[in-house]
């Protein structure tokens, strides 16, 4: 039986409800003029979003898989600007935001690292992916494992992001932001058709804000400076060939937020490897953030994080004949990042210091043949895929003090990755209509996913503070002398799909979804090879799989004159070999890695409706509920533990109301809601209720007038978590290793003003 949702938060979500009813209600006794009072069809019709699960562009409403997808329009009026605000539209999703720089970790449906990214067709990495939300023409989430054609590691399912493409249109605007904590927004956007066959897009944009975090003692932390730029091109010089081309670049220099210490302990601090560090915390530190509260602290640590990264991506298409057609897909990316921080917003007198120096790379080849046959009975896709990433990570864990304190060179840890990961797919699927109501589709795919890694861990890391310390132990795979350790392991893999579905009209679908989804494995450094398991870790950990059924219906129908659309899916998956995070001792040192062996079973309920009760007036529900069980623990994953990043219950509803005026333009108002039933934050959580995020919600709301008095301008007030609800994106316990919990929370309560100017819209 599904629960009810926490009586907890009932009250705000019973306050959004009666103002959702109450506001046609509102804008129904204000005296309107008669042209606006006329029925206009144009704002009685749900918009249809055109989407890419099946690697061609149809219906959402024609796929037999959950999609939710967002258009540009409701990107706007839900104020998406970056992969955490996605919990707003999404249900089932859960974001975590780590501390240790940019980027995210999403979860649907409770997976945990099976959540791939796209952008423009392409494989991206999320921090990459966080800084181009903006000018798009849809996001589209995924939902559950995509066995066949964006089944690259995608066990919990996949995150399109699709950037608007050029038109044939001579047009642009210009976005001018302006909010609390000194923010400025600025967007800027021209189309260009300079021919029939050729179309330029082109974009800049930059968000600068103060840190909305107070550091009494150095700079505000959680601050944003970001720079990103776009250009898009698209060749079409016949009916049977389009090139389309997108260049993007981002750069960061922002103050991040260190974890902020809570339950600050007065017992001895240590960290894993380095020894004690701080000692005995006397209790003024705890006592004084406690005072400070969740925005302040006081640290006179520096931090800084400096990202860029620029992508290229080509989709070429060619129909070779009237029923087969060509598309082949290029991505290149490369992205380099430093990070610096400490680890504590306590102003201790020794601090232990983290810096992360990054950069890599991403090639993306994928060719695709797509036909018909049987006069378009039989739908069929060809596919091979080729994804190579390479990344050098360095690391540093450094103490900072009083400068008469002995150095230690065991107090200084840094490690050097050189990582390279090559997958290889090829897959098919058919899609057979039996009748023009009744459809079944077989996909299958072959994977096999090469990983290599070498690395380097010593200390100290400045060798003329004493002889080097190779950290590594003895084991066949460590080269003492150069300290460096070689690892190296081949996962494959056979996923697959297979769905029927039942058109009940044109505009009402059924199916029942079946796959398997599979993740691919990886290593734990600190394992010696020859010591075999260590703490229940191997020195390699294996895939995992997936396998997933689901029943749905889809629809656009009306009540009456009201038009409604529907979307709900009951889905059950076996979830075997689950990578997750364990502890464990390796010579005598305490050590956190990845194992594998814990079975689940996950179920649960997706609805997603809409409807229009008044011209203008769209009202957005969405509900998720998730039963996450382990069915099988493992020596060092004993059963007990709660899934990690997988509420129960997830709503998002909203309410669109847009009115015509005489002086020319559309009012509009836009209210979000969005809550979060209690959420664990690690895998590791057996009577442990710190590693729990309370229930919380979020209200958001949008007011303005497009088109102001007939004018090309564009004005609006927006507020974004306007209770000022406060909730973890991070949560460490390090109470064992520094004596305190570290949090890194969300951003407050933030408002401002936004003008556009547009013309030849």
């Amino acid at each position: 039986m599904l629960k009810k949702i926490s009586t907890t938060k009932r009250s705000r979500f019973g306050s959004f409800i009666k103002l959702a009813t109450a506001l046609p209600i509102t804008f129904a006794i204000v005296p309107i003029p008669a042209a606006m009072a006329q029925t206009d069809s144009a704002r009685k019709t749900l918009e249809e979003i055109v989407v890419v699960a099946r690697r061609t562009e149809e219906r959402a409403l024609d796929v037999p898989i959950t999609i939710t997808a967002i258009s540009s329009e409701q990107i706007k009026a839900a104020q998406i600007e970056n992969g955490a605000d996605l919990i707003r539209v999404v249900p089932t999703l859960n974001v975590q935001q780590p501390s240790t720089g940019p980027g995210q970790s999403y979860a649907l449906r409770g997976i945990r690292n099976g959540v791939e990214t796209y952008f423009n067709e392409v494989p991206t990495q999320t921090f990459s992916v966080d800084d181009q939300i903006w000018d798009l023409g849809s996001i589209q989430a995924l939902s559950g494992p995509q066995g066949t054609l964006f089944g690259k590691n995608s066990t919990g399912g996949a995150i399109l992001f699709v950037p608007q493409k050029p038109t044939e249109e001579f047009e642009g605007f210009v976005d001018l932001g302006i909010g609390n904590y000194n923010e400025t927004k600025v967007t800027a956007v021209l189309n260009l058709p300079l021919s029939d066959a050729f179309k330029l897009r082109l974009g800049a944009r930059h968000v600068k804000r103060d840190g909305v975090v107070e550091n009494i003692l150095h700079s505000d932390m959680q601050s944003r400076d970001r720079r990103m730029y776009r250009v898009s091109a698209l060749f079409e010089p016949n009916e049977q060939l389009s090139n389309y081309t997108v260049f993007d670049y981002a750069e960061r220099d922002e103050n991040p937020q260190t974890l902020l210490a809570e339950d600050v302990r007065e017992t001895a601090g240590c960290f894993a490897g380095l020894g004690c560090i701080y000692g005995d915390l006397p209790f003024e530190y705890g006592q004084r953030q406690e005072q400070l509260g969740r925005r302040k602290i006081a640290s006179s640590f520096p931090s800084w994080t400096e990202s860029k990264a620029w992508g290229l991506t080509n989709v070429l298409s060619y129909d070779i004949t009237d029923s087969v057609a060509l598309r082949y897909i290029i991505g290149y990316r490369f992205y380099e990042s430093d990070y610096f921080k400490s680890q504590t917003s306590l102003d201790l007198p020794i601090q232990v210091a983290r810096q992360s120096v990054d950069d890599g790379e991403t090639v993306t080849h994928e060719v695709q043949l797509n036909g018909n046959l049987f006069e378009n009975r039989l739908d069929w896709t060809l596919g091979v895929f080729y994804n190579k990433e390479e990344n050098e990570p360095y690391r540093s864990y450094s103490l900072f003090g009083d400068p008469n304190l002995p150095f230690d060179p065991e107090r200084n840890i840094t490690t050097g990755d050189m990582n390279e990961r090559k997958s290889e797919a090829a897959y098919a699927q058919l899609t057979y209509r039996f009748t023009e109501k009744l459809s079944a589709t077989a996909g299958v795919r072959y994977t096999e996913e090469d990983a290599t890694l070498e690395t380097t861990s010593f200390a100290p890391r400045f060798t003329f503070f004493g002889p080097k310390t190779c950290r590594f132990p003895v084991s066949p795979d460590v080269d003492l002398v150069n300290c460096v350790r070689r690892l190296s392991d081949t996962y494959n893999a056979v996923t697959y799909n297979l769905s029927v579905d039942y058109k009940i009209t044109d505009d009402m679908l059924v199916y029942l979804t079946h796959r398997e989804g599979f993740n691919a494995g990886g290593f734990n450094t600190g394992v010696p090879v020859s010591q075999g398991s260590q703490g229940g870790l191997e020195p390699v950990y294996d895939p995992e799989y997936i396998k997933d059924y689901e029943i749905g219906f889809k629809g656009n129908w009306h009540l009456g004159d009201m038009p409604v659309r529907s979307n709900i899916a009951y889905f059950y998956a076996d979830y075997e070999d689950i990578q997750r995070s364990v502890a464990g001792i390796i010579n005598n040192v305490p050590f956190v890695g990845t194992g594998n062996g814990a079975e689940a079973t996950v179920q649960g309920l997706q609805l997603e409706t809409s409807f229009i009760p008044l011209p203008g007036l769209q009202i957005n529900f969405n509900y998720g509920y998730l039963d996450a069980k382990y069915t099988k623990g493992t020596t060092v994953f004993p059963e007990g533990n709660e899934f990690a990043q997988a509420p129960e219950n997830t709503v998002n509803a909203s309410i669109n109301y847009t009115v015509p005026v005489n002086a020319g333009g559309d009012l509009f108002f836009d209210l979000g809601y969005t809550y979060q039933s209690e959420v664990a934050f690690s895998d590791n959580n057996i009577n442990n209720p710190d590693q729990f995020q309370k229930a919380y919600d979020l209200i958001d709301a949008r007011i303005g007038w497009n088109q102001l008095a007939g004018s090309a301008f564009d004005v609006s007030i927006y507020g974004k978590n306007l209770t000022d609800e406060e909730y973890a994106l991070e949560l460490q316990d390090n109470r064992a290793a520094f004596g305190f919990k570290g949090v890194l929370y969300n951003e407050p309560r933030t408002y401002g003003v936004e003008v556009r100017y547009s013309f030849n819209r």
